[in-house]
């Protein structure tokens, strides 16, 4: 998800604007457990590993994440082989 902050950065259209993306680990009730906010021009699989591996540290008994298509790849593997868990990617819904 990305966000938008006024601060001194880039000029667009008189505007001075940053963007930010955020990645949050919440549980089935939408309990917060963990977030991170980066520049957006990390990429999301690269930032998520951090995420998951902060996640995984404080609460040991997380069996399984679950993220959209765009933490395929590199946090999907990262899941599998450096914490033992299983990163489930979500279809896209067809209308």
């Amino acid at each position: 998800m990305t966000n938008f902050a006024i601060e001194p950065g880039q000029k667009t259209k008189g505007m001075y604007w940053r963007t930010y993306e955020r990645h949050i680990i919440v549980d089935i009730p939408e309990n917060l457990l963990h977030g991170n906010v980066h520049a957006a021009n990390k990429s999301n699989t690269n930032a998520a590993c951090d995420v998951l591996d902060r996640a995984s540290e404080k609460y040991p008994s997380i069996l399984a994440y679950s993220g959209d298509a765009g933490y395929r790849g590199t946090a999907v593997k990262f899941t599998g082989e450096k914490l033992n868990l299983t990163l489930h990617i979500s279809e896209k819904i067809k209308a």
